[in-house]
């Protein structure tokens, strides 16, 4: 677009150049191409040029028409002019500033149409190159006096305009004649970029400001999941682009950007709606748009029933301008708009409202279209009475006080400049400011004007041409006082920092409608909620869909897994180690073992203390009958093995359910198999013996071998021996310890054990498994015998009942794996 306008220029040039004719006279003759020419001028001394948006903008233009149409932009074209030229009427006739010299000007209309505006601002131009060199030397025959006729004085700066579409066209047409422009209005951040506009300032911030804005507050109320619209043009586009690269560095998601076109109508303002309704979660909607695109979009709302369903929060174009929400106040309500400090000026709020016509053509106009009646006879209208007034509801444009400072700046540089180069001329402009260019005025003097404007803020450019002036925020909604519409100040952007009280602001009554509302409010908050993704709860994981950091599902950690990577993945624990409650990060677990006061101990306990006490006592008894013939009949050295082997068994228990060591650990490995070793090798071979001695009576005479009590002491120390030898073979290949058993990763348990697994400890007892089995095959062996050796029918019934209890308790032992399943273990060891 701005390629095609740039050529239109070049073209336009050309022409005045070359063909437009250079007399004087031939000004008028020059005329747009569009219907008619849209200024009003009055002469002075030095001429200041004026662009504003005098008239509404269609947004589509007609057949031979140019957009424009009848409708008259109150704030920001009638009120912002009548300020240019109170402005002037105020430096005019003060004599601090430039005495004696008197301010005209040359106002157009630019319908806010960059190419309507640029046709009506080929007069600075024109009125630019018709002046007179200071070179070139006129005389009259005869000695008359040269008198110069409808001579137009040359443009000197250019206040407007409001667009920065606008601005930027203008700019760069004023830019190759080197006139001097300072807008009220513009706030495109590419009108900062020198020397591309090399002679552009303006009384506001520009747009990357704005941006940072609607970044700061998107923050401040946690919206990281949002939309845009933006309006054709610099203001729009620049702007928006501004505000996604700031919301970028702060994981700021953009759900969906729509752009509007340069033509729109109610159908593309649906269509625009729509497509942002389809990005359920995004409820917030940052806005550069244009007055007439804001309304537009309000009434899209209404039409659509999307009451409530978005939070709008717009840039200035919006502001607080009352055009934007006439007869729409329902469908605004809640939203958040910036706009520039601004309070009200007391003068110019009089000049204006005390305001009659005539005034000027603009004027004129405006006041027959607002009150419907004609300055003249007519029989379309009736005539005014004189009777209208504008103080009925009567609200003052945002940027008065940028219009004002903008005229303000350049009449006080011009003060400065003739301070300068005309020192102690009080009277008309001395020559050397007959012909006054950009590159010698912009630079040395209007950029360094400094000066306070009627509310005491300071205005002062920086090298770019800009005015960092600050913002303020503003929520519309009911006046709790009146019930009326209004837009409330609740907040404000100084110093590159936000000062907003949340609680101060009200949404939409419709704002947490359950149409509207796709995720669950957070406790009693009455801020609406604009996330891609709710926050997990903790001991969740953020993970990350493609594409967008603002987007996850939230998966739930395992009992024995913390977060990682910043919460977006799960990783279980190390060994022995279980994650904090909050799940980022872990701690050591403490380990289980069997306490001396539990029931599963002292059961064992209980029970291994009567039997050592029983066991004592039948060997205290045995050893006072030593020589008893009873005692010496049943076997006595086999007897005291076999009572040796028990005492160890019950003896076994406290080194069962102590807590672990290796000292206890060593006691366990040896002692278990040791123990029943003693009491099945003494058993063995006494069964061996009764029934060797049975057996052999009916084949032979002879005394059967090794039946002596020494040789059946050799005997089963013998068996004894190699359960012995294996159990220090073991414990010298594997030594002894404790370890940390983990019967299931996913449970926060961890038992303290000896460093011995149970199969492995199962095997060490096969070889007592074998000597029970061959205890049972003799005890079957000899159960016929005569009624005096009964002692091997005991054994036999000891034998069916050790068989019993060992196949039940090798499947309880190995089906543990709990705590409490470790204590039955070894209970049931025990």
């Amino acid at each position: 677009m701005e390629t095609i306008i740039f050529k239109y220029i070049l073209c336009v040039i050309v022409y005045v150049m070359f063909w437009a004719p250079s007399n004087a006279n031939a000004i008028d003759d020059i005329e747009p191409t569009t219907e008619k020419k849209a200024f009003i001028s009055a002469d002075g001394d030095i001429t200041l040029g004026g662009v504003f948006p005098i008239h509404e903008y269609s947004g589509a233009s007609t057949s031979g028409g140019n957009g424009c149409v009848d409708n008259f932009n109150e704030g920001r074209g009638i009120q912002r002019l009548q300020a240019m030229l109170f402005a002037l009427k105020e430096i005019n006739k003060n004599d601090d500033i430039l005495e004696g010299v008197h301010l005209g000007y040359h106002i157009i209309d630019s319908c806010g149409r960059e190419t309507y505006a640029l046709e009506q601002a080929l007069d600075f131009v024109r009125w630019s190159m018709n002046q007179h060199s200071s070179n070139t030397e006129y005389s009259c025959s005869g000695g008359a006096q040269l008198i110069e006729r409808n001579q137009p004085k040359p443009i000197v700066a250019v206040i407007g305009g409001a667009y920065t579409s606008v601005s930027v066209q203008i700019a760069n047409l004023l830019r190759m004649f080197k006139i001097t422009q300072v807008s009220y209005a513009s706030t495109g951040s590419q009108l900062s970029e020198k020397p591309r506009f090399e002679y552009f300032a303006r009384t506001v911030s520009p747009d990357q400001y704005q941006a940072e804005v609607l970044v700061e507050i998107a923050r401040r109320f946690n919206w990281t999941y949002v939309s845009t619209i933006a309006s054709k043009g610099d203001y729009g586009e620049k702007g928006i682009k501004q505000f996604e690269l700031k919301a970028r560095l702060y994981n700021i998601c953009i759900a969906h950007s729509e752009p509007l076109i340069d033509t729109n109508t109610m159908a593309t303002y649906r269509a625009a709606l729509l497509q942002l309704d389809k990005k359920k979660n995004a409820r917030a909607v940052m806005m550069f748009l244009r007055m007439e695109d804001a309304r537009g979009i309000l009434q899209a709302t209404k039409d659509l029933n999307l009451e409530g369903r978005f939070i709008y929060i717009a840039a200035d174009g919006w502001g607080k301008t009352k055009q934007v929400v006439n007869d729409l106040n329902y469908i605004a309500e809640g939203s958040l708009t910036i706009e520039f400090p601004s309070a009200p000026i007391a003068d110019f709020d009089n000049y204006y409202t005390n305001l009659r016509p005539p005034q000027n053509r603009f004027f004129d106009e405006f006041w027959e279209k607002k009150f419907n009646c004609s300055l003249q006879v007519s029989a379309i209208r009736r005539l005014c009475t004189g009777n209208e007034t504008l103080k009925d509801n009567y609200k003052a444009d945002s940027k008065i006080q940028m219009t004002i400072s903008a005229v303000q700046s350049v009449a006080k540089a011009l003060n400065n400049m003739r301070n300068e180069k005309c020192p102690g001329d009080t009277g008309k402009l001395c020559k050397a400011l007959s012909q006054i260019r950009g590159e010698e005025f912009y630079r040395p003097y209007l950029l360094k004007v400094e000066f306070n404007d009627s509310h005491g803020h300071k205005v002062k450019f920086d090298e770019n041409g800009d005015y960092l002036s600050g913002y303020e925020i503003f929520n519309y909604k009911k006046d709790p006082t009146d019930g009326v519409y209004k837009y409330i100040n609740v907040g404000n952007w100084r110093d590159r920092r936000l000062e907003m009280d949340p609680s101060n602001i009200t949404f939409h009554p419709r704002v947490f409608h359950t149409d509207w509302v796709h995720h669950p409010r957070t406790g009693s908050s009455e801020v609406p909620m604009s996330v891609c993704s709710t926050p997990c709860n903790p001991g969740q994981a953020k993970m990350q869909n493609e594409g967008s950091p603002c987007c996850w599902f939230c998966q739930t950690c395992a009992d024995n897994e913390r977060l990682s990577n910043n919460g977006s993945s799960c990783t279980p624990c190390q060994s022995e180690y279980w994650p904090t409650d909050d799940k980022t990060s872990c701690y050591q677990l403490t380990k289980e073992f069997l306490e001396w006061g539990e029931i599963y101990s002292v059961i064992p306990v209980a029970v291994a203390v009567s039997g050592i006490i029983c066991t004592i006592l039948t060997i205290v008894v045995f050893i006072y009958y030593n020589e008893t013939p009873l005692v010496k009949a049943s076997g006595r050295e086999l007897c005291f093995i076999l009572l040796t082997g028990i005492l160890c068994c019950y003896a076994l228990t406290f080194a069962l359910v102590a807590p672990p060591s290796v000292v206890v650990c060593g006691f366990q490995r040896f002692g278990l198999g040791t123990s029943f070793a003693l009491v099945y090798s003494a058993l063995f071979t006494k069964t061996n013996r009764i029934d060797r001695i049975f057996h052999s009576a009916r084949m032979t005479a002879c005394r059967p071998k090794y039946i002596s009590p020494l040789s059946q002491v050799a005997i089963s120390l013998s068996i004894v021996g190699v359960q012995v030898a294996a159990i220090v073979l073991w414990m010298i290949i594997d030594p002894p310890g404790t370890r940390a058993f983990i019967p299931d990763p996913t449970q926060k348990l961890v038992i303290l054990k000896c460093k011995i697994e149970d199969t492995t400890l199962m095997i060490s007892l096969i070889y007592d498994m074998v000597l029970i089995i061959l205890c049972t095959v003799y005890a079957v062996r000899t159960r016929n015998i005569p009624e005096n050796f009964n002692e091997a029918k005991f054994i036999g019934f000891t034998m069916y009942t050790t068989c019993i209890i060992w196949l039940s308790f090798v499947p309880l032992y190995f089906g543990v794996g709990s705590v409490s399943d470790v204590k039955i273990q070894i209970t049931t060891l025990s």
